[in-house]
């Protein structure tokens, strides 16, 4: 294959992926930039069950488990314990989450999120972690909305995307003598007025953010795809388990 015909497969590979993986591109960023108030969906779907002036300061943690556990008694012991307000808990309560319900919803998890009151360990309420609008945004972001299925979607996407970069490098790069215009984007009256090399110059420009976006969203949606990889470069991961709550 001569150096003209690769060029041009590769432009319409490059164009024909982007149309294909282009529109879940756009969901998971759109959804992406949800989850940047996604406490404040929190705090309209489920802040009547937090009251104001609750005290910040853990109590007994097994208090916490033997009181949600009373809560769901159908559900046996919580998969994880949440102080307030990190990660995973949007909440000023403590946060037990326990497997066992019926998938469904939004989420396709079968989680049961049991919240308490930090000092006490008294139960505040259960909140069905698949069917409440405070994750919509996280289960549309992660696996569209889909459970598993979303998930691969959503790696073959993140590969397909890997891919586009990879081709877009290669169309865009210039002869030495043109590197410095390309980059800069001269004559900015073209750049900015005309679609192609305002493609190729904003493409350029956020390929590196886009691959580490790219590479570590697959990592999450897909470990079990990257981790050879990582394993290859890194060597094995600490599998020991992280340290308990502290009473």
């Amino acid at each position: 294959m001569g150096r003209g015909t690769l060029r041009r497969t590769l432009v319409w590979t490059h164009r024909w992926v982007g149309l294909t993986v282009g529109l879940v591109f756009t969901i998971v960023c759109v959804s992406g930039s949800a989850l940047l108030f996604q406490e404040t969906y929190w705090e309209w779907a489920h802040g009547d069950l937090t009251p104001s002036g609750m005290s910040e300061a853990v109590g007994s943690i097994d208090r916490w488990i033997e009181n949600a556990k009373a809560a769901q008694p159908d559900l046996g012991n919580p998969v994880a314990v949440w102080p307030p307000g990190v990660e995973h808990n949007l909440s000023d309560a403590g946060m037990l989450i326990f497997g066992g319900l019926e998938p469904g919803g939004l989420g396709n998890m079968g989680f049961a999120a049991v919240l308490v009151a930090p000092a006490s360990g008294e139960v505040l309420g259960v909140v069905d972690v698949d069917r409440s609008p405070a994750y919509a945004p996280l289960f549309l972001h992660r696996d569209l909305w889909t459970g598993q299925t979303g998930r691969v979607v959503s790696g073959i996407m993140a590969v397909g995307s890997i891919f586009l970069l990879a081709v877009g490098v290669y169309l865009w790069w210039p002869a030495r003598t043109r590197l410095a215009r390309k980059l800069l984007g001269r004559p900015w009256s073209a750049t900015l007025t005309r679609s192609r090399p305002m493609h190729d110059w904003v493409g350029i420009w956020t390929s590196v953010a886009l691959l580490v976006l790219t590479v570590t969203g697959l990592a999450l949606v897909q470990p079990g795809w990257v981790e050879p990889v990582i394993e290859g470069a890194a060597g094995p991961s600490d599998t020991s388990p992280p340290e308990a709550l502290a009473t």
